[in-house]
């Protein structure tokens, strides 16, 4: 049973204190089969596009607040996913910025999907200062409201920490190897990263936000999610193109980390997809609940 354990762990925490006791029951008398591992993730992801499920006998309040922490933790599932998207696509920035941009420009097709990637990376980023500037004014008003001065510290970090990226870009390079500058580099950015989304997810979370801006950056969320789609769609197409317009060099060049460019557009577009995939989940949940939130007042 330590498997069923840990696959009803994808289920939503409502879900599982409503039904876990009779499913973990009802497993244990029969036995457990490859399908039945796919059964369970499949309702584990359906459980997730229906929030509502795990709430009967609430009352009105109960499933109020219910909705409300599930559409917060949909939004921060959101922010999440667009930072690990960032993250990768950065790497796809790093990785076309020399001779595969160059060839690049000589081509309509990928210079056309180059411009989806960054037309959407522009979009994407202008809805989340737009969803999120809403809930960053709601966080300093509650800090106000509740004289606690913490919330809005942690959003200083992300300022802090883009301008101590800024101090390591520009600082003098140390006397080692172009490669342990490189590797050094990718550190940083990803620590600077960590932090700055933890500062920002705890602000949220000790936060007391109006149901209303959560809703208005729900709605925006599917935005950024769209936003993200397309631009795996364009990195996916690029790279495609790239393999077969220039088969020699995309499999033989080493542009970042002393990395294979065949390989890191493969990693790329795994995490391009994975980011996808969770932002588009918590979008459709954020969206149901929001809805549920409006039905339950």
């Amino acid at each position: 049973m330590r498997l069923e354990r840990y696959l009803l762990a994808l289920y939503p925490r409502s879900w599982r204190a409503r039904y876990e006791e009779e499913f973990v029951a009802m497993l244990e008398q029969c036995s457990f089969s490859w399908s039945d591992t796919l059964t369970i993730v499949h309702g584990a992801l359906d459980a997730h596009l229906h929030p509502q499920l795990g709430t009967c006998g609430m009352s009105h309040p109960e499933k109020a607040r219910l909705m409300l922490r599930t559409l917060r933790g949909s939004l921060l599932n959101i922010f999440y996913a667009y930072i690990g998207f960032i993250i990768v696509g950065c790497l796809f920035a790093k990785m076309t910025e020399d001779k595969l941009r160059q060839i690049t420009s000589t081509s309509t097709l990928m210079e056309s999907l180059y411009a989806i990637v960054l037309v959407n990376s522009l979009i994407a980023l202008g809805a989340m200062l737009l969803g999120g500037l809403p809930v960053v004014l709601a966080i300093i008003q509650s800090a106000i409201t509740t004289r606690r001065i913490k919330p809005v510290l942690l959003l200083t970090v992300p300022l802090f920490a883009f301008v101590a990226l800024l101090l390591f870009i520009y600082m003098p390079r140390l006397p080692v190897p172009w490669l342990v500058n490189q590797y050094c580099f990718a550190t940083f950015f990803l620590v600077d990263a960590f932090i700055s989304t933890v500062a920002v997810s705890s602000a949220i979370t000790r936060s007391e936000i109006p149901p209303d801006r959560l809703r208005f950056a729900a709605r925006v969320s599917t935005i950024v999610t769209i936003a993200m789609f397309l631009m795996l769609i364009g990195t996916l197409g690029w790279g495609l193109s790239m393999r077969a317009s220039n088969p020699d060099l995309f499999l033989n060049y080493y542009s970042f980390i002393n990395t294979n460019d065949i390989n890191l557009w493969l990693f790329i577009i795994i995490g391009m997809t994975l980011a996808t995939t969770v932002a588009s989940i918590a979008t459709l949940r954020g969206i149901r609940s929001s809805a549920l939130l409006t039905t339950s007042n």
